[in-house]
């Protein structure tokens, strides 16, 4: 099956997937408007993520923060080789960018991918795409992916969505790493932070 007949796939997919699933972003929205006083309780939020809801849990985001160092597995090219498809005008679907980053952890391969990463391979195609992962997938590696790539040179428009993310315990320590990285090109986004 040639790219273009499995994003037609993934897109048609997408037509009829139920509309009551609301993505990750949404959901995080939603409570916000709902109760903006309240704290956010993450075991609110449903997800497409495998493996039991129950059981021993961290507190969201902690494992991240903690285990953040290490290269991790070579999962993470995977998601460099797809940015760079771009150049060729194949970069996939934000369905199938969650299907590839679902399954990568992004806590230990962020740092590496975004060294290896020119500024030029974001193109605004990439970050786009990525932005679009980062709001819609239901699936929690996804969207930590989409916050980190979506928000290269993030702008003045998407900064309330990411400090909407932000507020998800699993995202916010990948929300302060595009403000304090993105806060180098431009020092206003640093207030953020605090």
């Amino acid at each position: 099956m040639s790219r273009s007949d499995a994003s037609n796939d993934s897109d048609s997919k997408a037509a009829s997937a139920p509309a009551s699933l609301p993505s990750i972003y949404e959901q995080i929205l939603a409570r916000l408007e709902s109760s903006p006083d309240r704290p956010l309780e993450t075991s609110d939020i449903e997800t497409d993520d495998p493996g039991p809801k129950t059981g021993m849990t961290f507190a969201a985001g902690a494992v991240d923060g903690i285990f953040r160092s290490g290269d991790g597995s070579g999962a993470w090219e995977s998601v460099l080789e797809e940015i760079r498809r771009s150049d060729r005008s194949e970069l996939a679907s934000w369905r199938q960018l969650e299907d590839l980053t679902a399954e990568v952890k992004a806590a230990p391969c962020v740092d590496r991918l975004l060294e290896q990463l020119s500024a030029e391979e974001v193109t605004p195609t990439v970050k786009a795409r990525f932005w679009e992962l980062a709001t819609r997938s239901r699936r929690t590696e996804s969207v930590k992916w989409g916050v980190v790539i979506g928000g290269v040179a993030l702008t003045e428009a998407e900064l309330p969505s990411l400090l909407v993310l932000a507020r998800h315990a699993e995202f916010t320590l990948y929300c302060a790493h595009v403000l304090r990285r993105e806060g180098e090109r431009d020092p206003r986004l640093h207030r953020h932070l605090f």
